[in-house]
Order: structure tokens, then C-alpha cells, then sequence
């Protein structure tokens, strides 16, 4: 179990001293679980089909450092504006019939970002994969295989009063140029 910390005042420390007996780590833990509970209790999240995702494989190319990345572009057309959540997601490719899933569920906190009509990007490298995983791509890309993908998830976003929740699945090959620079990532 994670241990927290928890300030408190001199005067409140001294109130709390006068009770000896009482276990003031199951009293937070209990207020903090009945906390929780009511507020999970007052969120209701609806489901929406009111943004545009487009989730691709692409090259990022910035100085001393090139990257593979997953690119979700997300367009909000609501009729407001909303407040970008958290987005989760994750990536499966597919080879010679076969399904291999990785676990690249990164999570997204925009701290409050406010969406009107304009769009944001997600990104999430490539580098995160597992390294097993890795080797096994390098070699069917070295061995000329077409891979198939898929990327799929959730993005979760608020009005002032409201969370709701989008779901998402897109699919693509590996085009050459992703190919060629996986390829030469291998020579690295």
C-alpha cells in the first residue's frame, strides 16, 4: 500500500494528540474513500461522437533527435467549447495473419486545456514500446513484411457541467518512408 503524507496545523496536532487510541491513517483512509465514493457517485459520463480523430504513424524531426511517434489530431465539433480530459489509447499491429498487441496506453493531462473549433495533437513515441517488441518489428522490416496497424482508445472530455467520453479505431499500413526510417533506426 503507497503511503501519503499529510500536513496539517500545530493546533490541529495538538487536538489530535489528546486522542491516543484513535488511528488517524484509517480515518483519512475512510474519509478519503467516502469522498471518492460520493464524487463518483455525482460524475455521470455520457457518450459523444462529437469529435474528429484522425491517429496516424509518422516521423518527427527536430534537431539531434528523430522519433517515431503515434499522432492522434483531435477536432472538437461541439457546439461549445470543451475541456480536454485525458485521452488513453492504444496500438496493435498486425503481421502474417497474427495480432500483436503492445501495452502503449500513455495518459494525457492537459491541464485544462480549452478546445473550441481548433484542433490539438497527441503524441506518443514509439520509443516507449517494449524493446523485445522492437526487435521483433526491425525484423520483419528488415525482411520486407507488410504490417498492418491499428490504434484505438478513448478520449475523455468536460463542459462546465458534464464528461464525455469518445471512442476511436483507426487502421494503415506501414508506409516506406516509415519503413526506411525504422530501418535505419536499426543501423543506430
Amino acid at each position: 500500500m503507497p503511503n501519503i503524507t499529510l500536513s496539517v496545523s500545530n493546533e490541529m496536532k495538538e487536538r489530535m494528540d489528546q486522542f491516543t487510541e484513535v488511528s488517524w491513517s484509517d480515518v483519512c483512509r475512510y474519509a478519503i474513500r467516502e469522498y471518492l465514493e460520493q464524487r463518483e457517485k455525482d460524475i455521470k459520463i455520457t457518450d459523444s461522437e462529437k469529435l474528429k480523430v484522425l491517429a496516424t504513424i509518422d516521423i518527427v524531426v527536430r534537431r539531434r533527435e528523430n522519433k517515431l511517434v503515434y499522432l492522434l489530431k483531435i477536432k472538437n465539433i461541439e457546439d461549445f467549447n470543451i475541456i480536454l480530459d485525458r485521452v488513453i489509447f492504444g496500438v496493435q499491429y498486425n503481421f502474417e495473419d497474427k495480432q500483436h498487441n503492445t501495452n502503449d496506453y500513455p495518459h494525457y493531462f492537459f491541464d485544462m486545456t480549452n478546445i473550441s473549433s481548433g484542433e490539438i495533437y497527441a503524441i506518443s513515441s514509439f520509443d516507449n514500446l517494449d524493446d523485445k517488441f522492437k526487435q521483433k518489428l526491425y525484423d520483419l522490416v528488415d525482411e520486407e513484411r507488410q504490417i498492418q496497424w491499428a490504434i484505438h482508445g478513448s478520449i475523455f472530455y468536460r463542459s462546465k457541467s458534464e464528461i464525455y467520453k469518445t471512442g476511436f479505431h483507426t487502421t494503415g499500413i506501414l508506409s516506406k518512408s516509415i519503413r526506411d526510417f525504422i530501418h535505419d533506426q536499426m543501423r543506430i
